[in-house]
Formats: structure tokens, C-alpha cells, sequence
């Protein structure tokens, strides 16, 4: 569906699972903006002051987030705008039918658990976080489960390989971007 808007992408999916890697691609390989939804101790949407134009969107009234989002795309000269979220957001039906019929990409980023918890480890250790297993479980078990119901297959993109490895970005951005052509 054409919008009267720039693109726009909402990411969505488990921690590990590359959301914020994904964003930072976007960034730097097609030049969008990108919001990061999921940084730790911060008040979420608020630190891109814009936590008054989600609270509307929430409430049905997009159009005042779209046009923010579509002035801050037009003002810094950039092709479109991803927003990636923390792992236990989650649009349900309702909102992915008006989101959609906004001309919004809205896609889930999806992998089998053990791919999902192997990456997130991995990018903890690397970190040198404290964060293990049981944090994910806490915080992804059970956005993670809504995910993986049929309703939302249409949604998600299986970001790695069948040996556990990631998909290259361009693979994935190519799927995604089609979708606002």
C-alpha cells in the first residue's frame, strides 16, 4: 500500500535475534533513520521524544507519529525510518491491521529459541554483561510464545540459517524494503 509518508519499518522480535543490528544497517548501507526503541535504562520511546505520539498512536491515531517521523525523515535527508523495539513489544491483530493499513512495514524478527538465546549469550559475553540465560527467559518467554503463534507467520522473517548462523542483512533488507515498493 502506498502512503502519503516516508517508509517506515517497525521491528519487532527476541533479544538476540539482531533487531538493533538490523536498525544500524538500515543507518549506514541504505541511509535511514533509525530509532532504537531498546536502550537499556531509558524511559523507551520517550528518549527519541516521542512517547506523546506513540501514546496517540496507541490510542488509534497514528497520524500524528507518522508525520513526526516523516518531518524528522525529511529534515535529516534520509530515504525512511526503521524503529526497533525491546523484545516484549508487540503489536496484537488489531493494531497490526491499522498499522499496516498505514502504509507501516511492520515485521517480526524470528528465530527457533535456541538460535535466539545462543546469539543473545554471545552478544553478552562479548559485552562482558552479566546477563545470561535466565534473563531472557524472564524477559522473552513469553512475547516470545506470542510470536511463534500462526497469526503472525505472515510477519515473521527466520533471520538465521539453518545451521544457526545469521542471514546476511542485504537478504534481509531486500525482503523488507520490497514491501514498499
Amino acid at each position: 500500500m502506498q502512503s502519503q509518508y516516508c517508509s517506515i519499518v517497525f521491528i519487532f522480535g527476541p533479544s538476540g535475534v539482531g533487531k538493533s543490528s538490523f536498525g544500524s544497517y538500515l543507518s549506514n548501507h541504505h541511509h535511514w533513520l533509525h530509532l532504537e526503541i531498546d536502550i537499556p535504562k531509558t524511559n523507551d520511546v520517550d528518549i527519541h521524544e516521542i512517547q506523546h505520539y506513540w501514546t496517540e498512536y496507541r490510542n488509534g491515531n497514528m497520524a500524528p507519529l507518522l508525520t513526526e517521523l516523516n518531518m524528522r525523515v525529511k529534515s535529516s535527508g534520509r530515504a525512511g525510518c526503521v524503529l526497533t523495539f525491546r523484545s516484549t513489544d508487540i503489536l496484537l491483530n488489531h493494531e497490526l491491521e491499522f498499522t499496516q493499513k498505514q502504509g507501516v512495514v511492520v515485521t517480526y524478527f524470528y528465530g527457533t529459541a535456541a538460535d535466539c538465546i545462543f546469539s543473545f549469550l554471545q552478544r553478552e559475553d562479548k559485552l562482558g554483561s552479566q546477563l545470561g540465560l535466565n534473563h531472557w527467559l524472564i524477559h522473552n518467554q513469553q512475547s516470545y510464545l506470542r510470536m511463534s503463534l500462526p497469526d503472525l507467520s505472515s510477519f515473521r522473517i527466520n533471520v538465521f540459517k539453518p545451521d544457526g548462523s545469521r542471514r546476511q542483512w542485504d537478504e534481509v533488507s531486500r525482503h523488507i524494503l520490497s514491501f514498499n515498493n
